[in-house]
């Protein structure tokens, strides 16, 4: 319904879900399953419009945290026979969501008029832990992690709104998903996967100030925004037969977004007088062994998606609409990206192949206009940073036979002062901008063969963008009096 809510004292919030999984199967000789799932959900929101056309006016302080954990372990053992130890690797998994809102609109044209500090957190950890020992056949372990965390200080949701802020608003998410697989076979097969052909192990953090939402949004602010987002995974996968094939399969995907003021889809006005500052942190690891004594060795990618970690910050972002920006205060911005991949493949007799790939990207903004046709004006000092680092190690050892090794890293980092984004925009500013963005990859391939065929691979990219204004596609019209300074520096 539209609700009026009046709130004046303090509104203290916390959250908390955890859940633990464990399944163990045995068995002397036949078929050893151990099965495992479990997700969990942590949610605090201060204020609640829910549906509707809704006026809230907020002046006490909200404070909170959102914390979710979930955890599964899975163990099989078979003497001899097949042994699998799974998770629904198809379905995320181990997986967890935190959720924090200071205040929600919900969906509706609402006015929210917000005076008191909001101040939350949002944590989600999901270690995941597959084992699988047989002594003769078949032995499997396959499962995956998903972590998602978000926090949002003011959130007006779907519909046309007006949000006025006066209050300091801090909010951090923090994602960190682990994977740990281990499949142990005498004779026959042993593999370890992870959701490769999904992203892999998989961490979403986003923190976000004031959200507008889908709509034509009105939003004013004067007061300090801090965000903070960081999302960290893990996933390692180690698999051994004496004789047959052993294969390590994983991957990681790490994704942080933070955002002071998002505008969201539709025509939106911002106004902002208060200092922003926006972070985000991503890393992204995988290490895969695989030992064969003699037959097929296979560890890293393979076919799958590349390891990758991504972080982006932005002080304003109009999104996509034709929007109107005016900036009168401070932005500061910073992105970091780190990616790490690993691969070692050992096979005595026979054939071993070992690929390691992986991609880390960061993107710092002060202002970006989106798409649609945006009128910008900024008299604030921006400063911005991004940072982006892939490493990448691949190792073949083969007595006897065939040992590719293939490795290759992948280093984006962008920083731009002002962004008007696609469409014809219109961009006037008189503030400082100082831009600095980094890249830097190292990629080494190894392969050991005493007879036989050994090749070895290593292929490096690393590319760093700076800029002061970028109009974007379009007929743009941009006007500058300030000082604009720009570092950019690559390493491969």
């Amino acid at each position: 319904g539209d609700d009026t809510i009046t709130n004046r004292g303090n509104i203290l919030l916390t959250a908390e879900a955890d859940t633990v999984a464990v399944d163990v199967a045995l068995t002397a000789a036949g078929v050893s399953a151990a099965l495992t799932n479990t997700s969990v959900e942590a949610q605090a929101v201060g204020i609640d419009g829910g549906d509707g056309a809704d006026s809230i006016d907020n002046r006490g302080a909200i404070a909170g945290s959102a914390d979710a954990t979930a955890v599964g372990v899975g163990v099989s053992l078979a003497g001899a026979g097949a042994s699998v130890s799974a998770a629904d690797v198809w379905d995320n998994g181990i997986s967890g969501e935190a959720v924090f809102v200071g205040i929600d609109g919900g969906s509706g044209n609402d006015t929210i008029l917000n005076s008191g500090a909001i101040a939350g957190t949002s944590e989600t950890t999901t270690p995941a832990v597959s084992v699988s020992v047989t002594g003769a056949g078949i032995g499997a372990a396959a499962t995956t992690a998903s972590a998602d965390a978000r926090a949002t200080g003011i959130d007006g949701g779907e519909g046309d709104d007006r949000i006025g802020n006066t209050g300091a608003i801090g909010v951090t998410s923090t994602a960190d998903a682990t994977t740990v697989i281990v499949s142990l076979t005498g004779v026959g097969v042993s593999a370890g996967v992870d959701s490769i052909w999904d992203g892999g192990t998989t961490a979403i953090a986003a923190a976000t100030g004031i959200a507008g939402g889908e709509g034509n949004d009105l939003i004013a602010n004067n007061a300090a925004i801090g965000a903070s987002a960081t999302a960290d995974t893990a996933s390692t996968s180690v698999t051994m037969t004496l004789a047959g094939a052993s294969a390590s399969l994983v991957n990681s995907t790490a994704k942080a977004r933070a955002a002071g003021i998002d505008g969201g889809e539709g025509n939106d006005a911002i106004e902002n007088s208060g200092a922003v500052a926006a972070y985000a942190k991503a890393d992204a690891d995988t290490v895969a062994v695989s030992v064969s004594g003699v037959g097929a060795s296979f560890g890293g990618d393979q076919w799958s998606e590349d390891t990758l970690a991504s972080a982006a910050a932005i002080g304003i972002d109009g999104g996509a609409g034709n929007d109107v920006i005016k900036n009168t205060a401070a932005i500061a911005a910073s992105a970091v990206s780190n990616s790490d991949a690993t691969a070692v493949t050992v096979s005595l007799v026979g054939y071993a192949d070992s690929e390691a790939e992986n991609i880390a990207q960061a993107l710092a903004a002060g202002i970006s206009g989106g798409e649609g046709g945006d009128t910008i004006d900024n008299t604030g000092d921006i400063t911005t940073s991004s940072s982006a680092t892939a490493d990448a190690g691949s190792v073949t050892v083969n007595l006897a036979g065939a040992a590719p090794a293939e490795a290759g890293t992948t280093a984006l980092a962008a920083g731009v002062g002002i962004d008007g984004g696609a469409d014809d925009d219109t961009i006037t500013n008189s503030g400082n901008l100082s831009i600095t963005s980094g890249a830097s990859t190292d990629a080494s391939s190894v392969s050991v063969t005493l007879a036989g065929y050994g090749d070895c691979e290593a292929d490096n990219l690393a590319s760093a963008l700076s800029s002061g204004i970028s109009g974007g596609e379009g007929s743009d019209t941009i006007a500058n009096t300030g000082s604009i300074t720009l570092t950019a520096g690559a390493n491969a």
